[in-house]
């Protein structure tokens, strides 16, 4: 409050700008309320700073959609302002058709009345300085204020716009301007509710009607109650000063010059007192007009010689009051600058933050996203897993069980020899597959239980003997080991396992590096590198292909399937 006082008092530049920054971020609302609060205290370069702070949040496009009705009120109250205490007539009319055209334009039709009221008044003074006697376009501006304040149940402003159009009235005598409708519609609406500008537009309603019956006594008295209604706010005194001149007009039609010069004089020093200098000057200018009527032209010099001291004096204060505002202004306008500024790096820290946070929505989403696959995979690879141990136990089931039955078919056929003395030949399971095989080897010396005999010997081999993990593992050695052929040995091989000795012989590696990759103690701290070498491969790349193309995963996942078993 103390800088708002120094700001009244030409503050430096720097204060200004400080406040601002300290009451920018303050809602609408007490915003308004403070700035009211300035002006009933008469403070109203400092009702200004709160109400401009309002409405350039309008102008910077920092509103949101509920604070316009908040953003109307302050152009409004800026337009009263200038009007009543700053005597800057355009900035106020300015302020005022802002006010009304966003108020139209937004449907905030409870804010029109008094917007429509205020402009009236802009209107009415600027036909007075002008000496016009025309009122219709104020009549109209106000017809409007009264009947949407009629319609939306605002009875104050109703009382407000009833007590404008009866003082026009007053003063226009001789128009044709009818209002008996509007005061039988706010006696209606008003009925009961008698107090404060409501009370006030009943006393000047039925001093009219008393005016237009030429009860002029009535008509005074009347007048006299109201002006006893009126308020003490700073604004008050400009209803009293308007009563008051009604008063004088009653007494001037009944050519009662001396009372209405007494009645004059009253308002006059009512206008003194509170520093009215737009009706001072309008005062004696009347009171000019009434000597040069009763043909005392001393006097009437005299009082149009103050007329345009006066005048002077109000243009002064008028041109004064601009310079103070722009000045104001210009330092308001820096300081908003330089919060738009703030405000602008404010919006793009904002965006730099939505865009990480879309960015990390992202990522999480992405990282969900391969939990999920990674999950997916791993229950993929479990099962794989699982079916190929099944896979692996049932063969080593099958190899345990092969090697029953050959012994028992041995002791068997051994039993037979010693008692029949012939060795029986065995069946095929498969004439056709042994059809097709012969056509292959039809110029092989090997019968069928040769061959079968052949491969149960490789198979032994690749089951029991170390040496097939060696690098260099081949078929010429594996046929030393069954003490054959080579191409009697691949023979036996396609004949029987149905494809050649290196596919053979790398799914056996293959089964080996699942045990020893499956926990193995012996193998545990090996790589999977080492133990790709020690079941005979030369590559990892190979030996991973060859490995995922037979068990379904990849060695390391075969391994960490094993670890979690």
């Amino acid at each position: 409050m103390l800088l708002l006082m120094s700001i009244a008092s030409h503050a430096a530049a720097n204060d200004v700008s400080d406040e601002f920054y300290r009451l920018r971020n303050i809602d609408n609302k007490t915003l308004l309320d403070k700035g009211y609060k300035c002006i009933m205290e008469a403070k109203c370069d400092s009702s200004m700073i709160y109400y401009s702070m309002v409405v350039n949040r309008y102008y910077d496009n920092s509103y949101a959609k509920k604070d316009l009705p908040d953003i109307i009120k302050a152009m409004q109250n800026l337009g009263i302002i200038y009007m009543a205490f700053c005597y800057d007539y355009k900035k106020s009319y300015e302020y005022l058709l802002e006010a009304k055209e966003l108020a139209e334009r937004t449907k905030s039709y409870e804010k029109l009345p008094n917007i429509y009221n205020c402009i009236a008044n802009i209107l009415q003074l600027s036909k007075e300085d002008g000496n016009s006697k025309d009122a219709t376009e104020v009549i109209s501006m106000l017809r409007k204020s009264f009947n949407m304040s009629l319609k939306l149940k605002d009875y104050q402003t109703l009382a407000i716009a009833m007590d404008n159009l009866v003082t026009i009235c007053f003063e226009k005598k001789g128009k044709a301007y009818n209002i008996s409708r509007e005061i039988k519609a706010f006696r209606k609406a008003c009925a009961g509710k008698g107090k404060g500008e409501i009370l006030q537009a009943f006393f000047i309603c039925s001093a009219y009607e008393a005016y237009r019956q030429k009860d002029n006594a009535k008509a005074i008295s009347v007048l006299e109650q109201a002006i006893n209604t009126v308020g003490d706010n700073p604004l008050a005194y400009r209803g009293m000063l308007s009563l008051q001149g009604l008063v004088t007009r009653i007494y001037l039609d009944a050519k009662q010059y001396d009372k209405a010069i007494a009645s004059i004089n009253k308002a006059i020093d009512i206008a003194r007192k509170n520093n009215c200098l737009d009706f001072i000057n309008t005062l004696y200018h009347d009171l000019s007009d009434i000597y040069k009527e009763m043909g005392n032209q001393t006097l009437a010099t005299k009082w149009e010689l103050e007329y345009l001291r006066s005048n002077e004096k109000l243009q002064g204060e008028g041109q004064l009051s601009s310079v103070k505002n722009v000045k104001l202004m210009r330092e308001l306008n820096k300081a908003n600058e330089q919060v738009r500024e703030l405000s602008a790096k404010r919006r793009l820290q904002n965006i730099l933050f939505y865009c990480v946070l879309a960015v990390m929505a992202i990522i999480g989403g992405l990282l969900y996203w391969i939990y999920r696959a990674n999950r997916k995979i791993r229950s993929n690879n479990r099962h794989l897993y699982r079916n190929y141990v099944e896979m692996l136990g049932k063969e080593e089931q099958a190899r345990i069980q092969r090697e029953i039955n050959e012994k028992r078919i041995a002791d068997l056929l051994a039993q037979f020899r010693d008692t029949q003395g012939v060795t029986p030949n065995p069946v095929s399971d498969n004439v056709e597959a042994e059809t097709t095989q012969k056509v292959k080897y039809q110029n092989s010396r090997m019968t069928v239980d040769d061959t079968k005999e052949l491969y149960s010997a490789v198979v032994n081999i690749m089951e029991s003997s170390p040496e097939i993990y060696r690098l260099g593992f081949n078929v010429e050695r594996l046929s030393e080991l069954v003490h054959s052929r080579p191409r009697y040995v691949s023979q036996a091989i396609n004949q029987e396992y149905g494809s050649n000795f290196n596919t053979l012989l790398n799914e056996y590696r293959i089964k080996e590096a699942c045990c020893r990759l499956g926990g193995n103690p012996d193998y545990v701290n090996m790589t999977i590198e080492g133990i790709a070498e020690s079941v005979g491969f030369k590559s990892r790349t190979s030996f991973g292909a060859l490995f995922k193309s037979i068990t379904g995963l990849s060695p390391s996942a075969y391994q960490k399937m094993s670890r979690m078993e």
